[in-house]
């Protein structure tokens, strides 16, 4: 394992890809932050605004209480009135509960704010573009390279194939890690917006809140799960085919699909869940009416079982293989 991880390093081409892929994360996400000199008002007003705009600005805790005794059991404007209720009410009592200045709460969305919270979520995809790269990069060529030398005879027969993908997994795992950790860290520059609690909403009393680290935590785990399932499924595809070109180029055009169709699909949360965000997608609530819908989360059995098949198929084709052509 330790001669696998020199052998990974010494491969200077690597560091190249993952120059150039860092770059391209860089330059995505800078297309997407907010600009504080837009002259949309309707920018200016959503970036600006309230953290949470159903909730009444107050100065102490007694104008807090005073709100919360005056609130109608169905609140006004809303398209799903149980639901928006209770997810009010459940605001309040939140915030009298841990006695909350006003503007400590935002809610778990993709809506553009000025806290440490939403300066995390605008990496979601840059992040997600950078893993999707990687992996067919060096997914698809860190072993098939070796096949083309004329050397996977010898690497099959000392077990190597596996020990690669366990040791450049690794890698782009801890480098990934890395990078959110940096992201999270420039992210406080932000705590001066007072936010502190990051709050999910799933129906009836079902309030989820985190803190920053909590948040982090499951961005992290989310973008973890979606590299190695990416990864997994690329490097075995191209043990199988025992050419990266292939598996890599294949993927390419569907991605290609993806993005010029996307705009016609009625809806796009599996796709989103698959090369956008990985599973933290099927969390973002758009409509503060409607409840987040765990049972999306069942949408990535099929991602993850996808390269468990590969893995297994590729257990059969090594072995029929010769290697050594």
């Amino acid at each position: 394992m330790k001669r696998e991880f020199k052998n990974f390093f010494s491969k200077k081409y690597i560091f190249i890809v993952i120059a150039i892929l860092l770059c391209i994360m860089s330059f995505f996400w800078y297309t997407s932050i907010p600009r504080a000199d837009n002259e949309d008002f309707h920018f200016q007003e959503s970036v600006y605004s309230d953290f949470i705009e159903e909730i009444k600005p107050y100065d102490s805790q007694e104008e807090l209480k005073a709100q919360y005794e005056k609130l109608n059991v169905y609140a006004p404007g809303m398209t799903n009135y149980n639901n928006g209720a209770q997810y009010i009410s459940l605001l309040y009592k939140l915030s009298i509960t841990y006695q909350l200045p006003y503007d400590s709460l935002v809610e778990f969305s993709e809506e553009t704010k000025y806290t440490q919270f939403h300066y995390l979520g605008t990496f979601k995809a840059p992040i997600m573009i950078f893993i999707l790269l990687a992996s067919l990069l060096i997914g698809g060529f860190y072993q098939t390279s070796d096949v083309m030398n004329k050397m996977s005879k010898l690497i099959f027969s000392s077990g190597v194939i596996d020990r690669k993908y366990g040791v450049s997994l690794l890698v782009m795992i801890a480098l990934v890690t890395v990078i959110e950790i940096i992201i999270a860290l420039l992210g406080l520059m932000y705590r001066d917006s007072e936010a502190k609690y990051c709050v999910l909403y799933t129906g009836g009393n079902s309030l989820y809140v985190l803190n920053y680290f909590q948040y982090f935590c499951l961005f992290l785990t989310s973008h973890l799960i979606a590299l190695t399932v990416v990864y997994t499924f690329v490097y075995y595809l191209s043990v199988i085919c025992k050419n990266g070109i292939l598996p890599v180029c294949a993927i390419f055009s569907i991605l290609l699909v993806y993005v010029l169709i996307q705009t016609n699909l009625p809806d796009r949360l599996f796709f989103n869940m698959l090369i956008r965000g990985g599973f933290i997608e099927a969390l973002y609530n758009r409509d503060i009416a409607n409840a987040v819908n765990l049972n999306n989360l069942c949408l990535y059995i099929p991602i993850i079982l996808l390269p468990i098949i590969v893995f297994v198929i590729s257990r059969f084709t090594i072995k029929r293989t010769d290697y050594s052509r």
